[in-house]
């Protein structure tokens, strides 16, 4: 894999582009810390009433599942057009139309699974923190419950915001680039990363052509976030792609 050198032109947009992923990350953030810190105040004023398989897990799910959808149509019609302006696309409104409907859609076809994983995850932190609390009082243990969410809607939420929407970003990034018919792409190593990866940071300026795969970790995928990847591979990556014709 062929390597080019980062311009300090290429270094600006990298930081623009992380600043609006930022700015992105915030607002789905408080979307997704609502769901929980009001599924945690919803539970607090059941439990006394019921058991923790009768607990509504199916309720979380299906406001994850419309949050989650939400973000990725604002998101991606934020970054899309983000794009379109930072790179000077030009691209008229039927072909933006056409790249955020592809993203869109792409994305939607993972949900279900994310929504289970984290709903499944939450459910068994929940379960653990009953087990360790046996013989404390129904309201102790129910605000013990609620408090418990209260730490999900700060601590998970930023990490599922800040993976979903990166997710979010280059999935965008790669739609648009082809729609408007870039030849290569740029591994560029996330400025400032909070998760700083050896072997992110090794690709960061390898070259390929648009279709070519980058290889992480012994792993084939086309962008940072690619569906191929594990979690351990794009929890907190920030890393991107840059496309260009030459």
């Amino acid at each position: 894999m062929a390597k080019t050198k980062i311009t300090p032109k290429m270094l600006k947009q990298t930081k623009l582009i992380q600043k609006e992923i930022q700015r992105v990350t915030e607002q789905n953030y408080k979307a997704i810390a609502k769901v929980f810190i009001d599924f945690g105040n919803d539970t607090e004023k059941q439990f006394a009433k019921i058991t923790m398989q009768d607990l509504k897990w199916d309720i979380l799910k299906s406001r994850l599942d419309i949050v989650l959808s939400t973000n990725s149509k604002r998101s991606t019609k934020a970054f899309v057009n983000f794009l379109n302006k930072l790179f000077d696309f030009k691209l008229k409104t039927d072909k933006i139309e056409s790249v955020e409907n592809e993203t869109v859609n792409q994305y939607a076809k993972g949900l279900a699974k994310k929504v289970t994983y984290v709903t499944e995850t939450t459910k068994e932190r929940i379960a653990l923190l009953i087990d360790r609390n046996k013989g404390m009082n129904t309201n102790d243990l129910a605000k013990l419950i609620n408090n418990e969410f209260g730490n999900f809607s700060y601590a998970r939420s930023k990490l599922i915001a800040r993976t979903e929407t990166a997710n979010l970003f280059n999935n965008a990034n790669l739609n648009t680039a082809k729609e408007v018919g870039m030849k290569y792409k740029i591994w560029i190593h996330g400025v400032n990363s909070p998760n700083e990866r050896p072997h992110h940071k090794a690709l960061s300026g390898t070259k390929l052509k648009f279709d070519e795969k980058f290889v992480l970790n012994g792993i084939e995928c086309d962008m940072p976030h690619d569906n191929n990847l594990p979690a351990s591979e794009t929890v907190n990556c920030s890393c991107i792609v840059q496309y260009s014709n030459r």
